[in-house]
C-alpha cells in the first residue's frame, strides 16, 4: 500500500512540475507516459470539480422525469413527456436554455458550481497546450499537427493517434529524448 501511495505522490509531483516549470514551455520534447500522466490529473481534477454541478443536474432531471419542478426554483418546463415529445421541436430546440435556466435560475445559490472546474480549466488550456505540442515534437512532427485535429469526423482521431506514437529515439530538431 504504501508503495501505491509513493507512486502516486511521484505522479502528482510531475503534474506540478509541469505546471511550474513548464507551464508555457513550447519546445522542447515531453515522452508518451508524461503527456499521458498529464492528461490524465488534469482530466479527473476538472471531472471531480464538475460533480456537484452535475448532482444538481440530475436531480433537477429526475424531478422532470417524475413529471414535477424542479426544485431550484428555475424555469417551470412541465413534465418530461411534454419536453421530450417529438412534436414538439420548439422544446427540442429550447432544450440547452431550459436546461441552463433549470439549473442555474437568476438569484439561485447554484450558479457557482461550474465556476471552479471553468476556472481551472482556463488556468490548464495553455500548459495542456504547450504539453501537446512538446508531445508532437517527440514524435518528430511540428506544432502545425495539431491543426490535423480540425478536420471534420476524423481530426481528432487522427490527432489522438498522432499523439500515441512512439518517441522518436536519440536527438531531433527539438532536442534530446525525455524519460
Amino acid at each position: 500500500m504504501q508503495h501505491i501511495t509513493q507512486e502516486m505522490q511521484g505522479h502528482w509531483n510531475e503534474f506540478t512540475d509541469t505546471l511550474r516549470h513548464h507551464y508555457a514551455d513550447f519546445s522542447g520534447r515531453t515522452d508518451r507516459r508524461a503527456y499521458w500522466l498529464y492528461s490524465l490529473i488534469s482530466s479527473v481534477i476538472v471531472i471531480l470539480l464538475e460533480l456537484p454541478a452535475l448532482s444538481q443536474f440530475m436531480a433537477v432531471a429526475r424531478q422532470l422525469a417524475e413529471g414535477g419542478t424542479p426544485a431550484a426554483g428555475g424555469a417551470v418546463i412541465g413534465s418530461a413527456d411534454q419536453v421530450l415529445a417529438p412534436s414538439a421541436v420548439g422544446n427540442w430546440l429550447m432544450m440547452p436554455t431550459t436546461l441552463v435556466s433549470v439549473l442555474f435560475p437568476s438569484g439561485a445559490s447554484g450558479s457557482w458550481l461550474l465556476l471552479p472546474a471553468t476556472v481551472v480549466s482556463l488556468l490548464l488550456v495553455i500548459p495542456s497546450l504547450s504539453i501537446m505540442v512538446r508531445r508532437l515534437h517527440d514524435t518528430g512532427r511540428s506544432a502545425w499537427w495539431c491543426s490535423v485535429s480540425f478536420i471534420p469526423f476524423v481530426g481528432s482521431f487522427a490527432f489522438l493517434l498522432l499523439l500515441t506514437l512512439p518517441s522518436e529515439p536519440g536527438t531531433n530538431r527539438w532536442g534530446e529524448a525525455t524519460g
